[in-house]
């Protein structure tokens, strides 16, 4: 972004990993959000294969922690 500031960051994600920490997509997916707020990513989409419910629980703790203060808004973030 400080080369181009038109430059946007897209990331496709979702559930890779999750194996590790004893399968809890929840905590995956919430990682993965924290990343992307860090990274300063401009868009996310998340791909779920279905099953949504540990992401939007994840997004849910998320905006706890994050408040409206900042991290990505929710037309940053799509569930696929």
């Amino acid at each position: 972004k400080s080369v181009n500031p038109d430059f946007r960051t897209v990331i496709h994600t979702g559930y890779w990993g999750c194996g590790a920490y004893g399968g809890n997509r929840e905590l995956m997916s919430l990682l993965q959000l924290i990343a992307a707020c860090c990274a300063e990513v401009d868009v996310l989409h998340f791909h779920s294969g279905g099953d949504n419910e540990p992401y939007e629980k994840a997004v849910g703790i998320l905006e706890q922690i994050m408040g409206s203060e900042g991290g990505m808004n929710e037309a940053d973030i799509s569930l696929e």
